[in-house]
């Protein structure tokens, strides 16, 4: 066995105690993130145990909470390849349910997800909703109309297709402007 020896007090102990010791660290720092829902927190990863009396080994119990902290820290989720955006307390709403449901055994979080998607709203890949994004084309759209660059809403310096562009210039080909001063 690999035995280390602490630079401090010179007691050896074993790599396996120190790995533990450190998870144990890291499964405190994790409790204290959650406050209050902690005990609830906890009861939910014990129903990723196989059997209701059964166990699970420190390393998933951190990776679990680790999950969840990350679900708990941004409100965000990933469910069915979409993703969507939530408040704690429908977390906590959503925790509870799973604990009262008295089930065991889960292999993922999509239970506890699917029960999150009541309240929850759908995010695009920039992390909006749906009504951020609408909120920011049309204040895009007020700035743009407000400078006075068409009825279009197109910037200067905004990138946008060339049909688009040849469009909103009148012109027929791209290669024909090569050279000539822009309309």
């Amino acid at each position: 066995m690999n035995k280390l020896v602490c630079p401090i007090c010179q007691s050896k102990y074993e790599l396996k105690e120190a790995a533990v010791t450190s998870a144990l660290k890291e499964m405190v720092g994790l409790a204290a993130r959650f406050g209050r829902v902690w005990n609830l927190v906890d009861e939910y990863i014990d129903t990723f145990r196989v059997s209701q009396w059964g166990s699970i080994t420190l390393k998933k119990r951190v990776r679990l909470l680790q999950e969840i902290a990350k679900l708990w820290d941004t409100g965000e989720f990933e469910y069915k390849g979409k993703r969507y955006r939530t408040d704690r307390a429908q977390i906590r709403a959503a925790l509870n349910t799973v604990c009262n449901a008295d089930k065991f055994g889960f292999k993922n979080h999509n239970y506890l997800k699917a029960i999150l998607m009541d309240g929850a709203k759908r995010v695009s890949a920039a992390g909006h909703t749906a009504e951020e994004e609408q909120k920011r084309e049309m204040s895009r759209k007020t700035e743009a109309a407000n400078r006075g660059n068409g009825e279009t809403g197109i910037e200067e310096d905004e990138d946008i297709p060339a049909a688009e562009y040849m469009k909103e210039k009148g012109i027929k080909s791209l290669a024909d402007q090569i050279g000539k001063a822009m309309p």
